[in-house]
């Protein structure tokens, strides 16, 4: 993708930044619909049905559930941490500044937090696939009124309550 791995060096610290700042945009975006709330500890007792896609008891998720709130917050807290461990052992410009042990660890926490990464990207990826429907939202953006009823019953409450109101959805 970057070319030779010459390059790919010289370039992955600079795409890196850019995606650190790409993604604040989208954490200051989505904070607010992404932090803990009471009923996301009901989430957590019923995982078990959700992930067998049973609706019952009612959990009373709202525009995003608990496992989603996870992966927001493991996405935002571990590229952080790349950009940190990244910044540290970025040569030849940070590097020189530290110390042979701390660029080891640096190095070591960096592809730690890029497994890391990995791995919630490719779970996220295999969970969209599990859940009907799901696809098709992230990538328009947009869902089914019966697809929020069964999947985000607060948030489908909040929806109809508004539109009854005429607010904005």
């Amino acid at each position: 993708v970057f070319g030779t791995p010459q390059l790919a060096r010289i370039l992955h610290p600079f795409f890196g930044v850019v995606v650190f700042v790409l993604l604040m945009f989208l954490f200051v975006r989505f904070v607010r619909y992404n932090l803990p709330e009471r009923e996301d500890l009901q989430w957590f007792k019923n995982v078990k049905q959700v992930l067998a896609g049973k609706h019952d008891p009612v959990l009373n998720i709202g525009k995003y559930n608990a496992g989603q709130k996870v992966l927001f917050w493991g996405i935002m807290g571990l590229i952080t941490l790349l950009l940190l461990s990244g910044v540290v052992i970025w040569r030849p410009y940070f590097a020189p500044l530290f110390s042979i042990p701390t660029l080891r660890i640096g190095l070591l926490i960096h592809a730690l937090a890029g497994i890391a990464l990995i791995l919630l990207i490719i779970g996220h990826a295999y969970l969209a696939f599990w859940v009907k429907g799901s696809i098709r939202g992230m990538l328009t953006g947009y869902v089914s009124r019966a697809w929020a009823k069964t999947h985000h019953d607060r948030w489908y409450r909040q929806i109809n309550k508004q539109d009854k109101t005429g607010g904005n959805s």
